[in-house]
């Protein structure tokens, strides 16, 4: 009996962007059936692989062949016509339509003279959405999502393409909570069973453990190896993914202080939350954990002076914040690394040096001349402690792998020079070692006798590296433990 024809092989490519080879001569097989891990570090190569893949590429040389056709795309829809589909790590959703609009886009029903069929989208969207057991509207305004419920559209959205038999997924748990995420991993088991070859891309050691049948390493543009995962241990992969042993996953060594930094007394901001209380002392991080929509990124947004507070004190130290803006946070001493990097937390189109001085240039400045040479060595500085990686400080950031962006942000902050670090999904789509880079920078940063809030949906994480954690459900803080206590059962359980 002949072996299956693999659903894709891709022998050889390369791709260089100028000087920087961004993948050289990979390899890759997909077969039938499987659900197949690709796994690496930031910069690792993995995203220049599947948007070659995908047709958002040309490869510099190299074969890929689709169930043993050789195939060269040179845009998207060209990849999807053969089969291929991906969920993107970025969202990429059309914030003025509607969910159902969103996800069937391209591909809408017609009537008969041509116009689209509002019903029979509507209706089609719907059972896809309630087939993936999604709570969202498909008549909702994208808007109106919250991050979590848009990263749940662009999985319905690729999935709504029924010819497809391979699927890319790009971080796709990155925004989203345990309950979605389960029910994510229910619908790959089903598209595994179908036949459909999965390509699923994370960073997050338990997902790939949990749902993935086999592997394939990238390591700086480089193949590495591929295995089955049960042949694998945890700690032998990400040896495999960092190129040497990584001693510990959390690096936590800060020590707490009976001395409050951070008040938070009685805070209401309907509908998102009601009556607040929160206190994280110097040396501290305090964690918050619950499901999405609990009200915790809001919380930190009105920290912060981006969402309105209609009651509550907030305090630092001795400074008293009522009714205050963002410059107001942070002449006070805070910082805020928001949950979507690329929306809320970085221009794109600036520099890496831009990017990390644009919130310090008041202390660069003296009687509104800035001493671009005092800013440059700072940027430098900065650049290097939190181990950057870019051709220079003069790189536009949005060509940089996201690990590499995340830490940008944090030298953007750490500039600043602030007391109190507002930290929503610090980690989100980054590799184990970027992880531990930035835990190190945490620990630090409460040794200094700074503080922490950390919003996180990686029960692990919140786990390992809170002192406290304080359990989120509909606006309010339902619970509190201490590290050495929580479970991540009961954790799950008190915010359900």
């Amino acid at each position: 009996m002949s072996a299956p024809t693999p659903l894709l092989s891709v022998k050889g490519i390369r791709k260089t962007f100028g000087k920087v080879c961004a993948i050289d001569h990979v390899d890759f097989t997909l077969m039938p059936g499987e659900v197949h891990a690709l796994c690496g570090g930031n910069g690792a190569g993995k995203s220049t692989f599947l948007r070659i893949v995908m047709g958002f590429l040309q490869p510099d040389c190299g074969e890929i062949r689709i169930k043993g056709r050789i195939c060269q795309f040179s845009n998207a829809k060209q990849a999807l016509n053969a089969g291929i589909t991906i969920v993107q790590q970025e969202l990429s959703m059309i914030p003025d339509i509607s969910v159902a609009e969103n996800i069937f886009l391209g591909q809408e029903p017609r009537k008969k003279l041509g116009f689209v069929d509002f019903k029979q989208l509507n209706e089609k969207a719907q059972a896809l959405l309630d087939e993936l057991d999604f709570d969202i509207k498909a008549t909702r305004l994208t808007r109106t999502l919250s991050v979590a419920e848009q990263q749940l559209v662009e999985i319905a959205k690729a999935l709504s393409h029924s010819n497809a038999d391979i699927i890319f997924f790009d971080e796709p748990t990155s925004t989203i909570g345990e309950k979605d995420s389960l029910k994510l991993f229910k619908a790959i088991r089903k598209l595994s069973e179908k036949g459909k070859g999965v390509i699923y891309v994370s960073h997050r050691m338990s997902e790939i453990f949990t749902i993935c049948n086999r592997y394939t390493v990238f390591r700086d543009g480089r193949y590495i190896c591929e295995g089955d995962i049960q042949d694998i241990s945890r700690e032998k992969l990400i040896e495999e993914i960092v190129g040497g042993e990584l001693n510990e996953e959390f690096a936590k060594y800060n020590k707490p202080t009976d001395e409050p930094l951070l008040t938070i007394n009685e805070l209401t901001s309907k509908p998102d939350f009601a009556d607040v209380s929160i206190t994280v002392k110097k040396g501290e991080i305090v964690g918050l954990y619950g499901l999405v929509g609990a009200g915790r990124t809001r919380l930190l947004d009105a920290l912060f002076g981006i969402a309105p507070i209609e009651n509550g004190t907030i305090q630092i130290g001795e400074k008293k914040l009522k009714k205050h803006s963002t410059r107001d946070a942070i002449r006070a001493g805070m910082a805020y690394v928001t949950e979507d990097r690329k929306e809320t937390g970085l221009v794109l189109c600036g520099s890496v040096a831009d990017n990390t001085s644009i919130s310090s240039l008041p202390h660069f400045t003296r009687a509104g001349i800035l001493n671009r040479k005092k800013e440059q060595t700072q940027v430098n500085a900065a650049v290097k402690a939190f181990n950057v990686k870019t051709p220079n400080t003069q790189e536009l950031v949005q060509n940089l792998s996201g690990g590499n962006q995340q830490k940008v942000i944090l030298a953007h902050w750490s500039m600043t020079q602030p007391d109190v670090l507002l930290l929503d999904e610090p980690t989100r789509g980054i590799d184990v070692g970027a992880k531990k880079e930035i835990y190190r920078y945490m620990s630090e940063q409460a040794l200094t006798g700074k503080c922490i809030l950390m919003v996180s949906s990686e029960l692990p994480e919140i786990i390992g590296m809170s002192d406290r954690i304080l359990v989120f459900k509909k606006g309010r803080v339902v619970a509190e433990r201490k590290q050495e206590e929580a479970t991540q059962t009961e954790l799950l359980n008190l915010a359900s």
